[in-house]
């Protein structure tokens, strides 16, 4: 006898970047429901990333970079990653921005030059744009641009150290602990290499374990 399933559409994201077996997109949208709310933490993480980067940026913030003439009486550090992260970012949330604006003709954002408000304003639209027809280039586009945003607002080293296997379920990533200085703006943290939205500060490392300890003894579905 044979089972009649319900298709339903696959998320859109670009499966190099997604879990091995492409994921059901959530109901009424494109993406589905972790690459959603991966879409969401990078915009509501971008506004804080974003001032941090701004700091990176003054002279004698301690990010390093070749000494260029400001002026001639006092020469001026410039953190080239910091600089090179605030260019690529607000043209890649103006464009998004501007495709939001055209077809669903709402109001554009007071502050275009400030990446912070574009990414509280884009947040505003995110299940909108995880069900339109380019919802899997948004959600990737933006990931690039908080990790692009990320190195450029926190250049100090760092020690990783490799913990174990993400226990997102469906996610393929391995998590690292992210050791950074006391001076760092930026707490130490752990982190998932696939997936940005997978993030635990210093003060959840006890609940990750759990979570880890429980992926390896949950059974993966489909296993003979």
């Amino acid at each position: 006898m044979s089972i009649l399933l319900c298709e339903s559409p696959l998320c859109w994201r670009d499966p190099d970047t997604n879990a091995l077996q492409p994921r059901p997109a959530a109901p009424g949208l494109l993406l589905c429901w972790p690459c959603r709310d991966r879409l969401a933490a990078d915009l509501d993480r971008l506004p804080d990333i974003c001032t941090d980067l701004e700091t990176a940026l003054m002279p004698g913030s301690g990010a390093g970079g070749p000494v260029v003439s400001g002026s001639r009486e006092r020469p001026m550090p410039i953190n080239n990653t910091a600089a090179y992260a605030r260019a690529e970012i607000r043209p890649v949330l103006v464009a998004w921005i501007a495709l939001v604006i055209e077809v669903r003709g709402v109001r554009p954002p007071r502050r275009a030059d400030d990446p912070a408000v574009l990414s509280r304003w884009l947040r505003r639209h995110v299940d909108w744009l995880a069900a339109y027809p380019a919802a899997g280039d948004a959600a990737d586009e933006i990931a690039d641009v908080r990790r692009i945003a990320f190195r450029g607002a926190y250049p100090n080293p760092v020690r990783r150290v490799e913990v174990g296997a993400c226990p997102f379920a469906g996610c393929t990533g391995t998590v690292a602990a992210i050791v950074r200085d006391r001076s760092a703006v930026l707490p130490s943290s752990a982190l998932c290499d696939t997936d940005t939205g997978h993030e635990w500060p210093m003060t959840e490392w006890p609940r990750l374990r759990r979570e880890m300890r429980r992926a390896e003894t949950t059974p993966v579905q489909g296993a003979a």
